[in-house]
Order: structure tokens, then C-alpha cells, then sequence
């Protein structure tokens, strides 16, 4: 089961508490994160800051090109169940 993302508003509570105590692990813990996250959350505290509050995300993400070569598209993808299967 994948878990519940973060609100923007608790990334922020995270981002002050981080500022004034310091990046720990303990601090990383009590929000459920890693200490990376902690860390990315810091440096993009302005994308946050800008995004609504109640939301999980701060900026919106892209989406892939489209597929040029299907049939190249779909031999690959073929070719990949076969070699999961034979592992």
C-alpha cells in the first residue's frame, strides 16, 4: 500500500523546525521522512512556499513525449516480460 504524501503545510512546519534545530535524523524521523527528503524540502522551500497549502506537490511534473516507434515500443516491452520471466 503506498503511503499518504506530505501536505504542503506540513512540509513547512518540517522546513522552520529544520532552520531552527538543524537537519537531523531525529527530526527527519518525527515526520515520517528520510533525511534527504528533509533536505530536498529545504532547498525548495519558495516552490512550496507558492503552492497551496493543502496540496502534496509543489510543482507540476511533465509528461513523457509521445511514442515515435510503436512497434519498436511494443517489441521492447515484449522483450523485457520475457527476459522477467526467464530471470
Amino acid at each position: 500500500m503506498r503511503a499518504v504524501p506530505h501536505q504542503n503545510e506540513r512540509k513547512l512546519e518540517a522546513i522552520e523546525r529544520a532552520k531552527g534545530e538543524g537537519m537531523s535524523k531525529d527530526l527527519a524521523k518525527q515526520y515520517n521522512v528520510n533525511r534527504v527528503t528533509l533536505y530536498r524540502w529545504v532547498k525548495n522551500e519558495s516552490a512550496i512556499r507558492s503552492a497551496k497549502p493543502s496540496k502534496t506537490y509543489a510543482k507540476n511534473t511533465k509528461r513523457a513525449p509521445p511514442v515515435t516507434f510503436q512497434a519498436m515500443e511494443k517489441q521492447l516491452f515484449e522483450w523485457v516480460k520475457v527476459m522477467r520471466r526467464n530471470k
